[in-house]
């Protein structure tokens, strides 16, 4: 990466971030790209912080690399591991699939869409930034008396035909708030839909659309579906 190879040019580099803005090291770093700057800080707070350990204490390492991953993923695009057609979703990664997405046009399929995000945006309830962007629809949700976080998602579905790419349907913005004493690492969403039976035969794409509120930052997912005229041939049933 260009941090890495930053380093290896100008020795000490991470040691001197941020300390003298008329340093080389500082116009060096000045060349890099934000997220780039933000794994040099990140660094560098690692490196203080198990420099200031007393003894070598797994527990203080632990936490200094945790604290270092979460200051990395606060400056990353909010992303799309994994979406998922399910027939059961009982938690974060703990869901049942179809056998397989193609289901029998001609009639209603109904199915859970399971997406889970990271990098996303966790807020100090009533402090931080506000949207660069208005969500699609303002959120019902109060926050909780003991709450200190707040993750504020929009997710949208649209599908369309594979050939030629025509919107067939859509499921308008869904506003995703979630409130939380303490920073958390996983993070799911679920959406109930029916595909309508009007739907013709043939291959489709899903397209799974998620905005993060706080930064404005959108992920998209495609999920293949196939519905065919022969039930034989439809295993997600």
């Amino acid at each position: 990466s260009r941090v890495a190879m930053l380093e290896g040019v100008a020795p000490g580099v991470l040691e001197g971030l941020g300390e003298d803005e008329a340093s080389d090291s500082a116009r060096l770093v000045a060349l890099l790209a934000p997220s780039e700057r933000a794994a040099l800080r990140a660094a560098r707070a690692t490196a203080r912080r198990l420099a200031a350990a007393e003894a070598a204490d797994p527990s203080i390492a632990a936490e200094a690399l945790r604290a270092a991953a979460e200051s990395l993923d606060q400056n990353q695009a909010v992303r799309i591991r994994r979406a998922e057609l399910c027939t059961r979703v009982d938690g974060f990664a703990r869901y049942e699939t179809f056998a397989s997405n193609t289901f029998l046009a001609g009639r209603a399929s109904p199915m859970i869409v399971y997406v889970e995000v990271d990098r996303f945006r966790q807020t100090p309830v009533g402090g931080g930034s506000p949207s660069p962007n208005p969500p699609a629809s303002p959120s019902p949700t109060r926050a909780p008396d003991q709450a200190r976080f707040v993750v504020n998602l929009t997710q949208s579905l649209n599908l369309y035909f594979a050939e030629g790419g025509l919107l067939v349907w859509r499921r308008p913005p869904q506003v995703v708030t979630d409130y939380s004493r303490d920073r958390v690492r996983d993070f799911y969403v679920i959406d109930t839909i029916e595909l309508p039976s009007t739907l013709s035969a043939g291959s489709y794409s899903l397209k799974v659309m998620v905005r993060d509120e706080a930064t404005g930052q959108q992920a998209e997912s495609i999920i293949p579906i196939t519905l065919v005229a022969d039930p034989t041939l439809a295993h997600g049933r």
